[in-house]
C-alpha cells in the first residue's frame, strides 16, 4: 500500500500525520530511509528500527495493529504485535535500548510541544544518530 492509499485507509488524518511524524523522526535519528522500514528486509538493523517504530506508534497513537502494519509495508497485525512484544521484552531489563527508546519518546514529545508553540524544523539541528549496530545497505551514510 503506497502512502496515498495508506492515508485514505485512516479515518482520522491527524492520526496518520502523527504516525508519519514518528516514522520519519525515528528513521532520521537512526539514519535509515523510510522506504527501508517499509520494505521487506529482515536484516537486523532494519528489523530493529521497524520494531521500535511499531512500539512508539502503539504507545503514542491510537492506531490499531492493522493500521500500524499498513504504515510499515502491509505487515499483519500478528507481525506488529510480535515486534512490539519483542521491544517490551528487551527493554524490561533496563537495557541501552530502553534508554534509547525513552530518549526518542522525549524527543517526539518535545517536537510536539515546539510545533504547538512556534514553527520549528521537523528535525532539530544537531540531532544525534542512534548507536544501534546496523548492517543494512539501506542505512544512510
Amino acid at each position: 500500500m503506497n502512502n496515498k492509499n495508506t492515508a485514505t485507509f485512516f479515518r482520522d488524518k491527524d492520526r496518520y500525520l502523527e504516525a508519519e511524524k514518528i516514522i520519519q523522526s525515528v528513521c532520521y535519528t537512526c539514519l535509515f530511509e523510510t522506504s527501508a522500514v517499509r520494505g521487506k528486509s529482515r536484516v537486523g538493523g532494519v528489523a530493529l528500527v521497524r520494531q521500535i517504530i511499531m512500539y512508539l506508534l502503539r504507545m503514542n497513537t491510537r492506531l490499531t495493529l492493522g493500521e500500524i502494519g499498513a504504515l510499515l509495508g502491509n505487515r499483519t497485525p500478528a507481525t506488529v504485535s510480535y515486534g512490539i512484544q519483542k521491544i517490551v521484552d528487551t527493554t524490561k531489563q533496563g537495557s541501552f535500548l530502553r534508554r534509547f527508546i525513552d530518549s526518542l519518546n522525549d524527543e517526539l514529545q518535545e517536537q510536539d510541544i515546539q510545533q504547538n508553540t512556534s514553527p520549528q524544523p521537523q528535525y532539530p539541528a544537531g540531532s544525534q544518530s542512534c548507536h544501534i549496530p546496523c548492517t543494512s545497505s539501506q542505512q544512510l551514510r
